[in-house]
């Protein structure tokens, strides 16, 4: 049998944000903890990526305790913090490329 070395754990929580280097993570029936569970869309509801807003890139993204915390790489503004365990405010059909999916508002 061969031996495996785990060297190190991403997770991506925002579409087309950076991802976060863990040093542990917990397996969910979806896949790691806080992975690839969030987007940014716009007033038509269409998901958005650095593909259409390269500006993006100076988004950093952590999680702090039970907060996503948003700040700027290269401005000086004020964090955006999202509580990660806050129930949804409302429940919208977003596009994805050519699909269309449900997805919470927070």
């Amino acid at each position: 049998m061969s031996n495996f070395l785990l060297t190190q754990i991403n997770i991506y929580p925002v579409k087309s944000l950076p991802g976060i280097s863990l040093k542990e993570s917990f397996v969910e029936e979806r896949g790691l903890k806080y992975d690839r569970r969030w987007m940014i869309v716009n007033a038509e509801n269409v998901f958005i990526t650095q593909r259409n807003f390269p500006n993006m890139v100076f988004i950093n993204i952590e999680i702090d305790g039970d907060n996503l915390v948003f700040t700027h790489k290269k401005k000086n503004l004020e964090e955006l913090k999202i509580p990660i365990s806050s129930s949804p405010k409302d429940e919208i059909k977003v596009h994805v490329w050519d699909d269309i999916c449900l997805a919470n508002v927070y």
